[in-house]
């Protein structure tokens, strides 16, 4: 399961908890400065593939600022959507970061992502 995939479930848990329909959370982000249309909002959260030239293309990976936009839509904090399956290989693979930008990124956010990992440890059922 691709990081993405993770993120996209944790936010599908929380839509549907809160019994928002797909534009419902479109409106919420909207509404927190992160505006995305509901059908692009499905198609991210459902995974849905392309086709192209009879092969078949990934769903597009979520980005940070998708992550923050959701954690502010829901009113929680964006270590709930962080994906359980931290790692620096994936995340540059996913976030398209050449083995450079990922190092730096996890140089600036260690902590933070330590932290992450240590609280869903302790408060996330599996």
């Amino acid at each position: 399961m691709r990081p993405s995939d993770e993120v996209a479930a944790e936010v599908q848990t929380w839509r549907r908890q809160r019994r928002w329909s797909y534009r419902q959370l479109a409106d919420a982000l909207e509404a927190v400065g992160m505006p995305i249309s509901e059908s692009v909002l499905i198609n991210v959260l459902t995974r849905r593939q392309a086709e192209a030239h009879g092969k078949r293309i990934p769903a597009r990976a979520i980005t940070i600022d998708e992550i923050v936009g959701f954690a502010r839509a829901f009113d929680t904090s964006a270590i709930h959507f962080l994906p359980r399956s931290i790692d620096p290989a994936v995340y540059a693979f996913e976030m398209r970061f050449d083995s450079e930008q990922a190092l730096i990124y996890f140089e600036r956010h260690y902590a933070d992502l330590c932290q992450a990992m240590e609280y869903r440890a302790n408060n996330v059922k599996e």
